[in-house]
């Protein structure tokens, strides 16, 4: 179990957004609008903001990090990615 300090300063890695945390599936979720490429945020118009992938438009997904022994993994390139609208 992730202590409450430590859940108050968490923030999304990639959007800096904030993050729901599921004791149950030992996961952080951040329904922000990221990239389904590369995981990086969205702007208002639907575009990636990396420069590297530059998808346009991007399809936008919410990305879930796993919690290991209470250690959460928040690595963007392992987030599982899932849509939202």
């Amino acid at each position: 179990m992730i202590s409450s300090e430590l859940l108050e300063i968490l923030a999304c890695p990639s959007c800096k957004g904030d993050l729901v945390y599921d004791a149950e599936k030992a996961l952080l979720t951040c329904h922000g609008r990221h990239c389904s490429q590369c995981g990086m945020p969205l702007d208002d118009a639907g575009n990636c903001t990396c420069e590297a992938c530059a998808a346009v438009p991007a399809r936008a997904v919410g990305l879930e990090y796993r919690i290991e022994e209470d250690i959460p993994i928040m690595l963007i390139d392992e987030a599982r990615k899932f849509d939202v609208p």
